[in-house]
C-alpha cells in the first residue's frame, strides 16, 4: 500500500552496492512511495552530451522514487535541483557506462548532511562468489557491463582465479571510500576506519542481507516506513551457480578481510540495535 507522503524535509538516499541484494531492495523501497521507481539510465547518453541543456528542474521534481546512476546525474541534482521536496528516495546505483562510486565524496561534502542514507551489506565471501557467477551467467550479453568498460576486465578462468584478482577484493570498502567498483585499489585497515566515521558521521542505517527481516524493522524505526518482506517480490536467483569449495572460500574471505571487517562492524551494531 502506498504511502501519502506529500514533501519530504530529508529525501532518503539508498547507496546501492553491487551484488548486496539492492534490486530487490529496489523493489520494496517502492512501495514506500507515492509513484513507481523511475530510473533515468535511458537518458544518460543523451545527458553527458547535454548536460545543463538536457537536464531541467522538471525532470527530477515531483519524482518519489528516483534510480540515479550516474555522477554527473548526482552532482547536478545535488547542486542544481532546487525543490527537492517530492523526491522521497534517490537510489543511487551505477550505470554500465559510469562505474565510478555514487557518491564518490562522502568524506568531503558537507551537503550530505541535509539527507537521511541507508546501505546495506552483504557477507563478503557471498558477496564475491555472486559477483563471479552473475558475470559468468552474462559474460555473452552485448550490454553487460565488463564489456563496457574501457579496458575490458578479466574476470578469469574459474572463481578462484576471480578471487584472486585485486578488482574484487574488498569492493564494499572501495566503493564507499570513493575509490571504484573492480579497480585494483588497495584497501586498508585506515580505508575502513575511515568508511565507518563516514557512515556514523551520516547516521548511515546499515542494513544486513543476511539479516534482512531484522533490517527491514530496523528501517521501518528509523524512518516510520511500513516495509514488508513479502512485498519484496521474487529475489533474483542465479541457478548456475555451483558449490564452491571450502579452500577456496578461505582464499577470498583472507582477501577481503577489510570488507569482512566492516560488515562484522555493522553486523553487531545491528544487534546491538535490537537489544541482543
Amino acid at each position: 500500500m502506498k504511502t501519502t507522503i506529500q514533501q519530504v524535509d530529508k529525501p532518503l538516499i539508498f547507496v546501492h552496492l553491487p551484488k548486496t541484494g539492492g534490486t530487490s531492495m529496489r523493489i520494496l523501497l517502492s512501495t514506500q512511495t507515492k509513484t513507481d521507481f523511475i530510473s533515468l539510465s535511458n537518458k544518460l547518453n543523451k545527458f553527458k552530451e547535454q548536460y545543463t541543456e538536457y537536464y531541467d528542474q522538471d525532470t527530477f521534481i515531483n519524482k518519489h522514487f528516483l534510480h540515479i546512476h550516474s555522477t554527473e546525474m548526482w552532482e547536478y541534482w545535488i547542486n542544481s535541483v532546487e525543490d527537492k521536496s517530492m523526491n522521497e528516495i534517490i537510489e543511487l546505483h551505477f550505470d554500465v557506462v559510469d562505474m565510478d562510486p555514487i557518491p564518490n565524496d562522502l568524506y568531503k561534502n558537507n551537503l550530505y548532511k541535509n539527507f537521511n542514507w541507508m546501505t546495506m551489506l552483504r557477507d563478503p565471501v557471498e558477496r564475491v562468489i555472486s559477483e563471479y557467477f552473475f558475470f559468468r551467467k552474462n559474460i555473452n550479453k552485448n550490454d553487460f557491463i565488463l564489456w563496457r568498460c574501457n579496458p575490458h576486465i578479466d574476470i578469469g578462468n574459474d572463481v578462484i582465479e576471480y578471487a584472486k584478482k585485486d578488482l574484487s577484493k574488498n569492493c564494499m570498502t572501495k566503493w564507499l571510500l570513493g575509490n571504484g567498483y573492480l579497480t585494483n585499489y588497495q584497501v586498508t585497515e585506515d580505508d575502513v576506519t575511515t568508511v565507518i566515521d563516514i557512515i556514523e558521521s551520516l547516521d548511515f542505517k546499515v542494513g544486513i542481507l543476511e539479516r534482512l527481516n531484522d533490517s527491514i524493522d530496523y528501517w521501518n524505526k528509523s524512518f516510520k516506513f511500513n516495509l514488508r518482506y513479502e512485498d519484496m517480490g521474487q529475489r533474483r536467483v542465479n541457478n548456475n551457480k555451483p558449490i564452491v569449495e571450502e579452500r577456496v572460500r578461505e582464499i577470498i574471505k583472507e582477501n577481503n578481510k577489510w570488507d569482512i571487517k566492516l560488515y562484522n562492524y555493522y553486523l553487531d551494531k545491528l544487534g546491538i540495535i535490537l537489544g541482543e
